[in-house]
């Protein structure tokens, strides 16, 4: 007989059916020996059949999605940005006063920043947003290739990180998706490929930004990388013909990116990011130019060494994309990633042979067309076969809330953690009670929605190796896949904690820190095993959430995240999560 209790995710699969046998047999033996995990079981089948109720009655299409929470959560953050600005006299008055500072000499520093105004003063610019600027960057560098029938690009730019500085030139032929790059250490001895060595934690992190390293400044990928966060502050500064826009994010690898804009055309012209470990990394543009293709050296592109340039050759990347079978296969789906094509999409990846087939329904036609442009080179791929089906009819919009009314629903009861959440937010806000029991379930929502989907894309991705694909593949493509792996392993890691940090001073029950001190990943089955696993711990974890919080037609008194077996569940993910992460940091392997 088991002495433990039974996870969320094996109670639910047993009562689907969907176990073998043999523990089918040990669940109900420990079941009926064990009334806490019975009462768990008849909770579920109960809110289970409470849905399959409401999506008999036709309600389903009705039921809000995530789009709603994270709607809500930007939302928020505009009203934050726009909120009223403390006066010039109050910005002045409280250092004065802190500083003890005379009225006289008070006085005399007011006189002299009034009339120093007009020459120092950074003014945040009218009627413009971030968006806007970067929507005008972009027009600009696609107006200049346009006016060139064959362009490449030319850019020098200077790097400064970690007390160094590095000059990389790189030329780029956008049409034929070919690239070359020269890198330079500035003041420091060392070669090329010791200067790469030290930026590859700089490159690694634009690379998990879904970042251009081999267009650093690209206002389209800066773009892209700000619609993609969750959550995020903007601001945009001007000076005398420069725009600075900045935006400060607790997502992923860049706390926050200023990027300053030349008027005359909105070019990109330099950039300052603040890493997630507090590294600060500049860039900025020293020369550009867009060229005729047959003005520059007939073997720039090619594979043999130029001495005029002396550059080196990135060519792996359309090696790959013309490459079929296993190649191919590593290929598409780090594309796919890199558009985050497994953490929500139905989109399935097979191969046969030599033959790489992506099949899925996408939500619209720009999405399907954001997924063919990353792709690349490999979308023309004979090999390579694409079925990417856009529904019919137009998209349903995002409602405004995380539980509205259902039509043909008399009446929601509150959900089962609604007393403890008024009693905790009563003693902290008592003004405010309902905006801050919605903002902190939406928060906790969206961090666990998140986790379980990059749990899921963990799992897909390592598991659609075999042990002989991954003894096939070249040290490259072994930490290509491995960097996947770690990238979704870390996600999982933050929103898992986020979750923690958000519960704890609510709902937290005592539990044992079973962490050991060696990792217990000694081979690649160890980490898709455990990739399996994490997956199965996230989606009873988001399960527990979801019942906690969601309001229902039927009165519940099970808080189910204030059970400790909640609480062994999320620290079981956290460690596994932390393990698979450390075990593929850098893509290199710590077996």
């Amino acid at each position: 007989m088991m002495s433990e209790h039974i996870r969320e995710g094996e109670l639910l699969r047993a009562a689907d059916g969907e176990l073998s046998k043999d523990r089918t047999a040990q669940i109900n033996e420990h079941l009926a020996a064990c009334w806490i995990c019975r009462t768990r079981l008849r909770d579920l089948e109960g809110a289970i059949g409470q849905f399959v109720h409401a999506h008999i009655g036709g309600f389903e299409s009705r039921i809000p999605k995530i789009d709603g929470p994270r709607s809500l959560l930007r939302a928020r953050i505009a009203e934050m940005e726009g909120a009223e600005k403390p006066s010039w006299w109050e910005a002045v008055r409280l250092p004065l006063q802190r500083w003890s500072i005379p009225l006289y000499s008070a006085i005399t520093v007011i006189i002299i920043g009034v009339v120093s105004i007009p020459f120092i003063v950074h003014k945040a610019a009218p009627g413009i947003t971030v968006a806007e600027v970067l929507s005008k960057a972009e027009s600009g560098e696609q107006l200049g290739l346009r006016e060139v029938k064959q362009p490449v690009t030319y850019q020098k730019v200077r790097i400064q990180v970690g007390g160094h500085v590095y000059d990389r030139s790189i030329y780029r032929d956008a049409k034929n998706a070919r690239h070359v790059a020269k890198l330079d250490s500035i003041g420091d001895r060392m070669s090329e490929k010791e200067a790469d060595r030290m930026l590859n934690p700089v490159e690694r992190a634009f690379s998990e930004a879904k970042l251009d390293w081999e267009a650093p400044l690209s206002p389209s990928r800066l773009s892209g990388w700000r619609s993609a966060l969750s959550l995020r502050a903007d601001q945009v500064r001007s000076d005398r013909g420069i725009t600075e826009i900045a935006t400060a994010t607790p997502d992923g690898p860049i706390a926050e990116a200023k990027v300053k804009f030349r008027n005359a055309d909105f070019r990109a012209i330099s950039e300052t990011l603040r890493l997630r470990d507090d590294r600060v990394v500049e860039i900025a543009e020293l020369d550009y130019k867009v060229l005729e293709l047959n003005q520059l050296h007939a073997d720039l592109f090619g594979a043999a060494p130029t001495p005029l340039f002396a550059v080196r050759t990135v060519g792996l990347e359309a090696a790959q994309a013309n490459a079929g079978g296993l190649a191919l296969e590593l290929d598409v789906i780090g594309r796919l990633d890199r558009v985050d094509a497994f953490t929500g999409e139905q989109i399935a990846v097979e191969r046969h042979r030599d033959v790489v087939h992506v099949q899925g329904v996408v939500d619209g036609k720009q999405r399907r067309d954001q997924i063919i442009a990353a792709l690349g080179l490999a979308a023309k791929n004979p090999e390579l076969q694409l079925d990417l089906v856009v529904p019919e009819g137009r998209p349903r919009r995002p409602t405004g809330s995380a539980h509205e009314a259902i039509e043909g629903i008399d009446e929601f009861q509150q959900a089962p953690a609604d007393g403890s959440l008024r009693d905790f937010f009563a003693k902290k806000s008592p003004g405010g009670i309902e905006e801050e029991i919605q903002r902190f379930t939406d928060e906790v929502s969206l961090r666990s929605q998140s986790a379980r989907a990059n749990a899921l894309a963990l799992k897909q991705i390592a598991e659609r190796f075999s042990p002989e694909d991954l003894r096939a593949m070249t040290p490259e493509q072994h930490r290509q896949w491995r960097g996947m792996l770690q990238s979704h392993a870390g996600a999982v890691l933050k929103e898992t904690r986020l979750i923690q940090e958000n519960l704890e001073p609510i709902f937290r029950a005592n539990t044992e820190d079973k962490r050991s001190p060696g990792s217990n990943l000694k081979s690649d089955a160890d980490l898709v095993y455990a990739a399996a696993k994490l997956s199965d711990l996230t989606i009873s974890n988001d399960s527990a959430v979801w019942h906690s919080f969601a309001a229902s037609t039927q009165a519940s008194n099970v808080t189910l995240v204030c059970l400790p077996e909640f609480w062994e569940s999320l620290l079981d993910a956290e460690i596994l999560a932390e393990e698979i992460s450390a075990s593929t940091a850098n893509g290199e392997s710590r077996f």
